[in-house]
């Protein structure tokens, strides 16, 4: 069964639009340097090297000034000497007990770039060039964002018991630049969910299940036959802030409940919305459900987007409750996952976002479209598409190897499904595909895979997207 909208429906409920606003990833923080603190600051133009970044390098011949620091903008609290390429800043705080921290959230006001440095480690590069940094290095674009604040997350166990030191250092785009702008706050944060979970590669004995945390946290996923009966706990101490876990050794065609967290705490699962459905052994013949949707990453670019994918994904809901409680076996996502250009808060409020009901229990197949390309490169699988999306390059999931995530195959019951790259990657062909469709290697590497991919094939349907 496939269910089909288009995106020139115009929903007559527009409350869905709630589900944005009262998003359910607000935590509270607690300030470790708090904005407007107060900071050492040196704005002579002098080349200080990198001793100044150490935790006990001696600034007490420093200047002293509350943030905003900077000059041009109006708002500052302290005013900086013009006419520098870079200018430098150091604060202590003190840390009682760093290993009774969930998470760490650095928030920095800079105009034009920075470096930071927390007890003498480089945490944050941003807006400055790979490389050295030296006194004359030059921040990549005139960036005039002095208004706002960039969030990092930063791994808590680069903290020390007592006390601390946070080193900025800001360049400018040129000695001519006409302002400056510096703040920064360093924020405790209880671990939560950015991003997720949602499913990927489901095979007959396997599953992939990943998260986003808005800090850096060991990863554990449990599972079971139920909610409560959760048995078997796979965990991962590494601190991370994606989080991704191989679940395998499962039962074919069995629904497996999970929950997901760090070690310490639990943020989303053991209950009835959280599981998964194992595929049949290929070969099986049964009734099969799929849900395709296309175009449907506008929730990126405008409400009424956010709307519109809302209500289809309810519509859905709605249609899975008057059909006995059976949802889709697939979903298949045709491509244009996130507007305008694929960035990686495109996809967090394009498809994460408006469809995190679903993608908690339904496994996500997708294939890029245009628009995943303004931040992605096929030929690299670089960029917010290829970071999102596990999915199979060895025939993990059926198939022929592609080599590749910008084209794939796998195995579902008796279908076989081949997804293909329709904007970014070579569509070579042959001279004559219409006489002669698969003529050795002539055409390009996705046409050739292709031709080899349905060969080796014996499922009794076979789909392309």
């Amino acid at each position: 069964m496939i269910y089909t909208t288009t995106r020139t429906e115009k929903p007559a409920v527009a409350a869905i639009a709630l589900l944005l606003a009262l998003s359910p990833f607000r935590v509270l923080a607690v300030d470790l340097v708090s904005q407007g603190a107060n900071w050492r600051y040196l704005d002579d133009g002098s080349n200080q090297g990198s001793a100044w970044r150490a935790s006990n390098f001696d600034d007490s011949g420093w200047a002293s000034g509350n943030a905003e620091l900077g000059f041009g903008e109006s708002d500052e609290s302290t005013l900086l000497t013009s006419g520098h390429i870079t200018y430098y800043f150091r604060h202590h705080f003190n840390v009682a007990d760093p290993g009774a921290l969930e998470g760490l959230s650095l928030a920095i006001k800079r105009d034009d770039g920075a470096a930071v440095y927390v007890n003498g480690t480089g945490v944050i590069r941003d807006n400055l060039p790979d490389g050295a940094i030296e006194s004359g290095t030059l921040a990549q674009v005139a960036a005039d964002d002095g208004s706002g604040f960039h969030s990092f997350a930063i791994d808590p166990s680069i903290l020390s018991s007592g006390d601390n030191v946070v080193a900025v250092e800001v360049h400018q785009h040129s000695l001519a630049s006409s302002d400056i702008s510096f703040d920064l706050k360093l924020l405790e944060v209880p671990a939560a969910l950015t991003r997720g979970p949602y499913l990927q590669m489901g095979t007959p004995s396997s599953m992939v299940v990943r998260w986003r945390t808005n800090s850096y946290t060991t990863t554990r996923l449990a599972y079971g036959s139920a909610p409560g009966g959760l048995s078997t706990t796979l965990n991962d101490g590494t601190l991370k802030t994606e989080h991704e876990v191989l679940v395998s050794g499962l039962s074919a065609a069995t629904k497996y409940y999970y929950e997901v967290g760090s070690a310490s705490t639990t943020l989303a699962g053991n209950d009835t919305a959280h599981y998964f459905n194992t595929s049949p052994p290929a070969g099986t013949q049964r009734r099969t459900r799929i849900w395709v949707i296309g175009d449907s990453g506008a929730c990126a670019e405008s409400a009424d987007g956010c709307t519109e994918g809302g209500l289809v994904m309810n519509q859905y809901l709605n249609w899975v409750s008057s059909n006995g409680g059976n949802p889709a076996d697939l979903l298949l996502i045709l491509g244009d996952n996130a507007y305008t250009t694929g960035t990686d808060a495109q996809y967090t409020t394009g498809l994460f976002e408006v469809f995190g009901d679903v993608l908690r229990n339904h496994v996500l197949w997708p294939v890029p479209g245009n628009h995943e390309f303004g931040a992605s490169d096929s030929p690299t699988q670089s960029g917010p598409y290829y970071d999102a999306f596990t999915l199979p390059t060895a025939a993990e999931s059926g198939g022929i190897a592609s080599g590749t995530e910008a084209y794939y195959s796998f195995d579902f019951a008796n279908i076989h499904f081949a997804a293909l790259d329709s904007h970014d990657t070579s569509r070579l062909a042959p001279a004559n595909p219409d006489t002669n469709i698969c003529p050795g290697d002539s055409g390009g590497a996705m046409y050739n895979w292709l031709c080899n991919d349905l060969a080796g094939t014996s499922q009794d349907w076979i789909f392309t997207f």
